[in-house]
């Protein structure tokens, strides 16, 4: 019985080529059709954001006086440090895409293992802006933005 087990996982590691067939590859081909969709539209949404960014540091600069100079510097590093989150994860997502679609066309297991890998940073990314928002949430009672602007 051992000697099977170890034979199978001999056999495990040396696989070289992705097997995947039918409705599966269908089916996987879809998923990394519109995870690259998801990741290209969130790429969109950070310029459009960073552009909207600009117009509100334009608009602020020309009220003049009544806005405080260090709002807008935290305002700046609050956006600056959401951008480069929501970057990475829009990144391990497109990387997660790009990965999954080689190894389909390539029939490559190496490309679906580094694919998994990105889901997995992907989902650890998701996981950690949850917690880290319900965190805040519950110091500030809701008002995350004025946890943030204190703390800078």
């Amino acid at each position: 019985m051992d000697n099977n087990l170890f034979s199978q996982e001999d056999r495990l590691t040396n696989i070289t080529s992705l097997e995947i067939e039918g409705s599966v590859r269908d089916t996987i081909q879809t998923i990394a059709l519109w995870t690259k969709i998801c990741a290209i539209a969130g790429f969109v949404g950070i310029g459009v954001n960073i552009l909207s960014l600009g117009i509100t540091f334009s608009q602020i600069s020309g009220l003049g006086s009544g806005f405080d100079s260090s709002f807008g510097l935290k305002l700046l590093l609050t956006q600056l440090v959401t951008f480069v989150v929501s970057f990475l994860i829009n990144l391990f997502l497109f990387s997660f895409s790009r990965n999954l679609r080689r190894s389909l066309d390539d029939d490559d297991q190496e490309s679906f293992v580094k694919a998994s890998l990105y889901l997995k940073n992907y989902f650890r990314m998701i996981i950690m802006m949850f917690i880290i928002s319900i965190i805040l949430g519950v110091i500030t009672g809701g008002s995350t933005a004025s946890v943030i602007f204190n703390l800078l």
